[in-house]
């Protein structure tokens, strides 16, 4: 069984891999500032230059780069969108309790909920997204982005489902099913969402709490005992929240010296090509002309220095940073 790990774990291990594959190629010039899309264009850019981007190391190599990448970005504008989901929900008139970041169990597996408030009118299971691009959910229920897409139909019925089961048996007849709500929270608000589905309630930040407050002004089903007592059984049944690693770090190493073999071969290359070139004119018939360039370096002398100089990846020292780490 493939050892798992939690979404904090995951970020911390593929922001160290980053730093590695950044660190070895860009040796000197290295900056914490860097990211993997810098490394991504400096790769693209070198072989464009040197022929090599239909090859298979080269592919395989940017392939999981951009995973790497779109991995760190989506859990670094998760967790921040669920720092200002929060930080909006504190902001609640009236009593309420709210919990984020946590995992219930559901059957052989869990649902993950971004928060969970539970306040007079019930219980809210709220679906945080960060999303900086127009997002539409189509009448099937299914959420894009881009690329991205998402059952919100069947996700948020499952975790509203799975958060029942845990607490049904603990409610004393204060609240039914029907009592937890689920809500879509987008927290940037420059993101347009069209909803064809209607079905889970949109909102934004601005919105939310009044939202939840007018509820609660209708229909106060909850007493303070109630709300704590429900809470107690939520942290009671929570769950580890843990997934494989999206990517195979040994691999994604192993690529990248591959492609660096690649690039110190053909810059060998080039450069004999270059020397060649410059002998076969140095070699050539003296005229008044060439004769006076016999009396200084040939002219490919200096282009030939800066190949080689530019050549600032190597092909060892990635596999002594791995084994120090």
């Amino acid at each position: 069984m493939s050892k798992t790990y939690t979404n904090e774990e995951i970020l911390e291990r593929l922001k160290s891999l980053e730093g590695l594959l950044l660190e070895r190629v860009f040796e000197t010039s290295y900056s914490e500032s860097l990211r993997t899309y810098d490394l991504i264009d400096h790769l693209r850019s070198k072989a464009h230059d040197l022929g090599l981007e239909g090859e298979d190391a080269y592919t395989a190599l940017i392939r999981d780069l951009e995973k790497l990448s779109s991995t760190i970005g989506g859990l670094i504008n998760g967790r921040r969108g669920e720092l200002l989901a929060a930080k909006s929900l504190r902001c609640l008139r009236g009593d309420s309790l709210l919990l984020s970041n946590i995992a219930l169990p559901n059957g052989d597996s869990f649902e993950e909920y971004d928060q969970v408030l539970i306040a007079r009118s019930g219980i809210y299971v709220i679906e945080v997204k960060n999303y900086r691009n127009d997002v539409v959910i189509d009448d099937g229920g299914i959420l894009r982005c881009g690329l991205r897409s998402y059952n919100l139909g069947e996700r948020m019925r499952e975790k509203m489902r799975a958060l029942w089961d845990a607490i049904q048996f603990s409610s004393d007849g204060c609240m039914s099913e029907e009592d937890v709500h689920g809500m879509l929270l987008f927290v940037n608000n420059d993101a347009r969402v069209t909803d064809l589905f209607h079905r889970v309630p949109v909102m934004r930040c601005g919105q939310i709490v009044y939202s939840i407050e007018d509820a609660t002004r209708c229909d106060e089903k909850l007493s303070w005992e109630d709300m704590v007592r429900i809470k107690s059984v939520l942290l009671a049944r929570r769950t580890a929240a843990e997934f494989p690693m999206p990517l195979d770090e040994n691999r994604v190493i192993s690529e990248l010296e591959d492609f660096l073999d690649l690039v110190e071969v053909e810059t060998a290359r080039d450069a004999a090509e270059s020397m060649a070139a410059g002998h076969n004119e140095v070699d050539s018939p003296a005229t008044p002309d060439n004769h006076a360039r016999h009396s200084q370096l040939p002219s490919w002398v200096p282009a030939v220095a800066a190949v080689i100089s530019g050549l600032a990846i190597g092909a060892g020292g990635l596999f002594l940073h791995a084994k120090k780490g």
